[in-house]
């Protein structure tokens, strides 16, 4: 599935989110199942949150045969059904998403705890890349079990808490209002799908330049990113696929009639 596994992930996430979601739907009539799903959801913000959410996944990583740990959880791309680590990875950060919606409120308590986030995630990122290898990783199965059960639960708590510092930071350096940033979230779907092939192909263009690597690096980067944008704009944007990709259609800006024309 190359990096298109991202897209057939969600839709079994998105399957079972409706599955999972219809008995509550029938059942709740007073809403009292409901405020406890909510206040457990409150429960997990806070530092001890990557914990609780990591250690699911740190037991599949575990579990997982021939796990490497320098490349965290394993890519799902080889089938159509994921691995265990990510169902489970994946999954719990999506089920969480899903239950966070329903309490937009915490969005306040999650930015206040960004330094507590910030650095439960370099902690832990930091003792998994060294468990795994450090700068120079070993690309092969952990085999010792205490190393693994280190490795595997530093990961889990470091996913978790990049997340949460993730989320806690861009609530409070990007909160507001900006164009800018908007049009680079409406592209971003649709630069994921397209940047691959556009990759590859701008590799091979470059290989035979006689050029150090830093400045191939920053030709392909660059040149792909224009392209990228260039065809949303262009194809994508005021298109029906906007309207496929995030929801909305942008209509072409009609130009301002001139004020002092004979016309007007």
């Amino acid at each position: 599935m190359t990096h298109l596994w991202f897209l057939w992930a969600l839709l079994i996430f998105y399957v079972a989110h409706l599955v999972l979601r219809a008995p509550f739907v029938l059942l709740d009539r007073t809403g009292a199942w409901g405020r406890v799903i909510d206040r457990m959801t409150a429960g997990l913000i806070g530092p001890w949150g990557p914990f609780v959410l990591g250690a699911p996944l740190a037991l599949a990583l575990w579990f997982q045969p021939n796990w490497i740990a320098f490349f965290g959880v394993p890519t799902p791309d080889a089938g159509l059904i994921p691995n265990t680590p990510a169902l489970v990875g994946f999954g719990l950060a999506f089920g969480f998403g899903a239950l966070l919606d329903r309490r937009r409120d915490l969005l306040g308590r999650i930015q206040a705890w960004w330094p507590a986030y910030l650095g439960l995630a370099i902690g832990a990122g930091a003792t998994a890349l060294m468990l795994a290898g450090g700068p120079d990783p070993r690309l092969v199965p952990l085999t010792d079990p205490t190393t693994k059960a280190m490795a595997a639960a530093a990961f889990g708590v470091a996913t978790y808490a990049s997340a949460f510092a993730a989320m806690a930071l861009a609530l409070r350096v990007f909160g507001g209002r900006s164009a800018a940033r908007r049009y680079v979230a409406d592209a971003s779907y649709w630069i994921y799908i397209v940047h691959l092939p556009l990759v590859m192909a701008a590799q091979v263009l470059v290989q035979d330049w006689a050029m150090p690597w830093p400045v191939k690096l920053t030709a392909v980067v660059g040149g792909v990113l224009a392209a990228a944008f260039a065809s949303y704009e262009l194809l994508i944007r005021h298109s029906f696929m906007g309207r496929w990709l995030n929801g909305r259609r942008v209509p072409w800006r009609k130009p301002v009639p001139n004020a002092f024309s004979p016309a007007e």
